[in-house]
Formats: C-alpha cells, sequence, structure tokens
C-alpha cells in the first residue's frame, strides 16, 4: 500500500515536470483563460494551441459556459410589512478569467451571495405587490450584472423561481421573546 502510494506520487511529480517542459498549450474552445510570466499575468489566450516559454509561461483557464446558480429560499419582509419567500435562479458565465482568478475568491458562490443580499436589500424597500409580480426583476439584474461585471462574469439572466407571502418564523418568535415568553 505505501509502495503505491509512493509510485502514484512520483508518477504526479513526472506529469507535472513534464507538463512544465512543454513549449505549446492547447485552450479548449470552451474554456477562457490568460498566460502567466513567472508568476505573473502576461496576456490573454484565446481557444487554439498557443506556443509558450517552457518552466516561465503557466495556461490559467476557467470554463467559460453558461452555469446556473439556485439561490436558497429567502424569508424577508417587504416596504408593507407583509413577509414573503423568495428563490432565484442566476445564469451567468466568465467571459474574463484574469478578472475571475486574480480579483475574486470562489466567484460562483460569491454570484449566490451576491444575489441573496442585493434582492434581501430590494425587497426591503419595495411593497409586496411590486415584489410577488416579479416587477423589481429588472433592478435586481441592473445592480447584479454591475458588481459581477467587475469579477470577470456575465449575469445572462435572473428568474424568480418562487415567491409566495409567508409567515415568517423570525417575526413570530421574535414576539414571542421580547414579550418575554419562552
Amino acid at each position: 500500500r505505501a509502495e503505491a502510494a509512493f509510485i502514484s506520487l512520483i508518477l504526479s511529480f513526472l506529469a507535472q515536470f513534464w507538463r512544465q517542459l512543454l513549449a505549446w498549450y492547447i485552450l479548449p474552445s470552451e474554456f477562457v483563460g490568460f498566460v502567466r510570466r513567472l508568476g505573473r499575468p502576461h496576456r490573454d489566450a484565446t481557444p487554439g494551441l498557443h506556443w509558450k516559454w517552457p518552466v516561465l509561461e503557466v495556461l490559467e483557464s476557467e470554463d467559460g459556459r453558461d452555469y446556473a446558480v439556485v439561490t436558497d429560499p429567502q424569508s424577508l419582509i417587504c416596504k408593507d410589512g407583509v413577509a414573503v419567500v423568495v428563490r432565484f435562479t442566476v445564469v451567468c458565465l466568465v467571459v474574463n478569467a484574469r478578472k475571475y482568478l486574480l480579483e475574486v475568491c470562489d466567484g460562483r458562490g460569491n454570484v449566490q451571495d451576491l444575489v441573496v443580499g442585493e434582492a434581501a436589500w430590494l425587497i426591503q424597500r419595495r411593497p409586496s405587490s411590486v415584489v410577488l409580480s416579479g416587477q423589481m426583476i429588472p433592478d435586481l439584474e441592473r445592480r447584479i450584472a454591475k458588481a459581477t461585471r467587475k469579477w470577470g462574469i456575465n449575469t445572462e439572466s435572473i428568474r424568480l423561481l418562487d415567491c409566495a407571502r409567508a409567515r415568517s418564523v423570525r417575526l413570530w418568535s421574535s414576539n414571542l421573546t421580547s414579550s418575554g415568553q419562552e
């Protein structure tokens, strides 16, 4: 067992060493990327076969295809005091690998967090009729597109997956604790 692990480690090291010695790279058409020279971003990479300086240059790439993010259900209170539960689906794609890999950590997770935060901010400032009808989606799309552009991500669409009036457990529990009952 120890010998197999050692052999696997040696083979992995040799494969990495071989990749460093290659004077070329191939970037698939569905990926976006850039080349680092001595650790610093040097140039953008386009799909296809390209030459590089062995050992000195390394290709960094990210999948550039559309992906969907579905947010967890959120229980929020609208401007008029109506409690709603909302859930969104966001379709986006990485368009600039340099920004995506260097400017943000875990861009896909950040998109979900951003949508949840911005949606909460908007919903708390809108009456329930606007929220339940989905009329606040264009405002949300603009805010998300502006924020994700800085990360090298384009937001294709945001959809209101679920939206319903709901009793808020937080309201109920805060009323109990504020009246002194537990």
